[in-house]
């Protein structure tokens, strides 16, 4: 389980995606990112899905960015869901999401 620090913008990462088959990274595909509660409901505060961009001269890294804005709870668990595409071919990630604030020690 990952850590979202309440009232912080959040960086997430997709570093190294690759073609298994041909054993190549891929540079060109498009993705996005969304939170959910345990519901299922899409969290407020942000308008998702966010996309990813990818990194430019990187092997497969793509990066985005979730606004300070999100709506979270302090100890509730989230489900993150990455989604890629690169032509015909898609592929998911989920990603379970722990909401806590950011202290000083951290």
């Amino acid at each position: 389980m990952k850590t979202i620090y309440i009232g912080n913008d959040t960086s997430v990462s997709l570093n190294g995606l690759t073609n298994k088959t041909l054993g190549t990274y891929i540079n060109n595909a498009t993705g996005t990112i969304a939170i959910s509660d345990e519901n299922g409901d899409t969290v407020s505060g942000v308008t998702f899905p966010v996309s990813l961009a990818y990194v430019a001269n990187s092997d497969g890294d793509y990066v985005a960015t979730i606004d300070s804005t999100l709506s979270l709870t302090e100890g509730k668990i989230y489900n993150g869901t990455v989604d890629v595409s690169v032509g015909s071919v898609d592929a998911q990630w989920k990603i379970q999401l722990m909401a806590q604030i950011r202290r000083a020690d951290d």
